[in-house]
């Protein structure tokens, strides 16, 4: 949640659809958040179970939002993780797995996003 969240509200508060995608885990935390997002403003609000990590995850979050809303307006792009120890030193000693799940997340999630729904925001 954190950044996201954050924005989330912002974006109820003006009015906004607000559609919010994270991993399935987050599902009963979101029946909570939902509401309250409508209770600021929000016009319509929307979960997506999604892992931006998998192409085809964030392919169907931007089908269920088109499907839904007919375009996106605005896209906050922000997913991430960190793993393994702190500070500089730390980062010898993280197992190749957590570098994977981290840049998976962190780098090819944002990839995801822009190819997946720049082409549609694009045509809008």
């Amino acid at each position: 949640c954190g950044i996201g969240l954050a924005v989330a509200e912002r974006c109820a508060a003006l009015k906004m659809r607000v559609c919010i995608a994270d991993l399935p885990r987050q599902e009963s935390h979101m029946a909570e958040v939902l509401p309250q997002l409508t209770s600021i403003g929000a016009r319509d609000v929307l979960f997506v179970s999604c892992d931006v990590s998998r192409p085809e995850d964030v392919q169907a979050l931007h089908d269920t939002v088109y499907s839904r809303w007919d375009d996106c307006g605005f896209l906050m792009n922000n997913a991430g993780v960190g793993l393994g120890g702190q500070g500089f030193d730390g980062s010898f000693s993280q197992p190749l797995k957590e570098w994977e799940l981290t840049m998976g997340v962190c780098l090819y999630g944002v990839i995801h996003g822009l190819q997946t729904f720049v082409p549609s925001i694009l045509k809008q």
